[in-house]
């Protein structure tokens, strides 16, 4: 991502982002809600490999999306350059679609157009 930043305010951006992991403690969160998913599905019989609770990661990302905004314009740091650098990323996604459909949202780890778009219109007004 930090390569496809064009001004100073995007790379910090990214960064606040993943600051934002950082102050929400997602690592730990991540990991304590593993460990006791294994637990009680060990308890009730099940042996098998765990999926990936997609919703969970979702929210994850929006809060250090809201983290690394205020974080950034509490820096000096204009927030519009991290959700205009979102909005270039999903434009090369489709690109790169060519025509085919996206996956769901509900199948993707990270939030896409609803909240950039949500994000866009709340910051303009």
């Amino acid at each position: 991502m930090l390569f496809r930043c064009q001004s100073v305010d995007q790379v910090a951006s990214v960064l606040a982002h993943e600051l934002g992991h950082v102050v929400a403690r997602h690592v730990a969160e991540i990991r304590a809600s593993k460990r006791f998913a294994a637990s009680l599905f060990y308890f009730f019989g099940y042996r098998g490999p765990l999926a990936e609770d997609l919703v969970t990661s979702r929210l994850i990302e929006a809060e250090a999306d809201h983290i690394g905004l205020i974080v950034m314009a509490d820096a000096g740091f204009d927030p519009q350059e991290y959700i205009d650098l979102r909005l270039e990323n999903l434009r090369r996604e489709e690109e790169r679609l060519d025509g085919y459909e996206s996956l769901p949202e509900f199948l993707s780890t990270h939030p896409t157009v609803g909240l950039t778009a949500s994000l866009n219109t709340s910051d303009s007004s």
